[in-house]
């Protein structure tokens, strides 16, 4: 695996997320040059071993070709934000909205498995998932923090999968089109790996 870039966001909103440079081919296939991109929110917000923690799920996803698995699939994703007008649009479009919810169900559903081999991975790697699970509880808490509570970027669907924690919004398909599976399922998943060590 090539060794990522990292850099700091000067933002207070906690962020991280793996990405390719805008001049990197949409899908490298073993080429380009990933950027694992923290925010200053995130250093300030935990401790060193869940940083480690976060850095590590990060590597997991490049580790495991998710940034080129997921850019292939967000070609169906985009096609159905651009293809459907949403639910405040005149008259009734059942075929844009039957495209945009399987769409978003099937990225749901290969998103959260990646994100749960990210976990396990991360945890294995660090030999901590405890480390992980914290940072998890710390950076969904929403005592204070600055986490936004929607994305204002155009197709929110497509980008809001590439953050450790998702940007909180209501999906068309419900829960199953998530990009991140609860963060109580993952807290738990790593806790039951700390029961097991």
């Amino acid at each position: 695996m090539p060794e990522p870039n990292v850099r700091v966001r000067s933002t207070a909103t906690p962020l991280a997320y793996t990405t390719y440079r805008p001049e990197d081919p949409l899908v490298s296939i073993g080429g380009g040059n990933p950027t694992i991109v923290v925010s200053e929110g995130l250093l300030t917000a935990l401790s060193s071993a869940e940083r480690d923690a976060v850095l590590a799920h990060e590597l997991a996803h490049l580790a495991n070709g998710d940034l080129d698995l997921a850019a292939g699939l967000f070609v169906p994703v985009h096609a159905a934000e651009e293809l459907y007008d949403g639910p405040d649009a005149v008259g009734l479009d059942p075929l844009g909205w039957a495209f945009a919810a399987t769409a978003a169900i099937g990225f749901g559903i290969f998103s959260r498995g990646r994100e749960l081999a990210a976990d396990r991975a991360a945890a294995a790697a660090t030999g901590d998932p405890a480390a992980l699970a914290t940072a998890l509880e710390r950076l969904d808490d929403t005592n204070g923090r600055t986490r936004p509570t929607a994305d204002l970027r155009d197709h929110n669907a497509a980008t809001g999968a590439m953050n450790v924690l998702p940007i909180e919004r209501d999906s068309m398909a419900g829960r199953l089109g998530a990009t991140h599976p609860s963060t109580a399922t993952r807290v738990e998943r790593l806790r039951r790996l700390v029961a097991a060590e």
